[in-house]
């Protein structure tokens, strides 16, 4: 459901039924949106409709009048895109590098030559296996992220814009916290599979524990309790 706030009005009432994602004009008279029906889920980007499912359609309406009943507008176009996986994956590295140079919160990248990682980076781009690299999760504590453009197929970087430091003068964000006592990946090849690798690992611990330390289990009841003797012994 898109709502529409008009200052007049004071109030936010019902314009759109059913709409994805919608962008408006340059001058606030048209509304371009996109029914939720198909598409991959989510922002519904860059995904064809399942086999038999009807795919999302456009809509222009008038954004600055009435609102349209249902099936007005629509646009009869179909739209196609050629991709190059391999330029994409190029523009997204440059993008997501990009980012982390303009965003991160302290301008000298905590003494990384930010160019040197591209270099070093960049000659992985083209290479399909390099995309499932093992990924080494950060403690990320306390780190604010704001103003992170998408990239181009939809997806996106997260750059820190804000941390903190301690009162000796040192930054206390980066390679700091609780380490965890097993270092559990979680690629998504096994979780598309079905699996959970930290809950199964956890699982997995958690039994050889249970048989290094058994439970001392007590079979035989106490006796039953005494609440005092009685006066003059009886």
């Amino acid at each position: 459901m898109l709502y529409r706030y008009r200052l007049s009005d004071r109030r936010a009432a019902e314009f759109v039924t059913g709409g994805a994602e919608y962008d408006i004009s340059a001058d606030g008279h048209k509304l371009l949106y996109r029914s939720a029906g198909g598409g991959a889920g989510g922002r519904g980007r860059g995904g064809a409709a399942p086999e038999g499912a009807p795919g999302p359609s456009l809509f222009i309406v008038d954004a600055d009048r009435n609102p349209p009943q249902p099936g007005t507008g629509r646009l009869a176009a179909t739209l196609r895109m050629y991709l190059d996986p391999k330029e994409e994956f190029k523009q997204i590295f440059n993008e997501g590098w990009r980012n982390e140079r303009d965003y991160l919160y302290v301008p000298n990248m905590h003494g990384a030559d930010w160019p040197k990682m591209k270099e070093m980076y960049a000659v992985h781009v083209p290479v399909p296996q390099a995309r499932t690299a093992r990924r080494q999760a950060t403690w990320g504590g306390l780190v604010h992220t704001a103003d992170t453009p998408g990239f181009i197929d939809d997806g996106s970087m997260i750059a820190p814009r804000g941390g903190f430091f301690t009162r000796d003068g040192k930054w206390a964000v980066e390679n700091e916290g609780v380490a965890p006592d097993i270092d559990v990946e979680n690629w998504p090849k096994d979780v598309i599979a079905g699996h959970d690798p930290q809950l199964e690992r956890a699982v997995q611990e958690a039994m050889r524990l249970l048989k290094e330390h058994p439970v001392d289990r007590r079979i035989t009841e106490p006796p039953p309790p005494t609440w005092g003797k009685r006066k003059g012994g009886q």
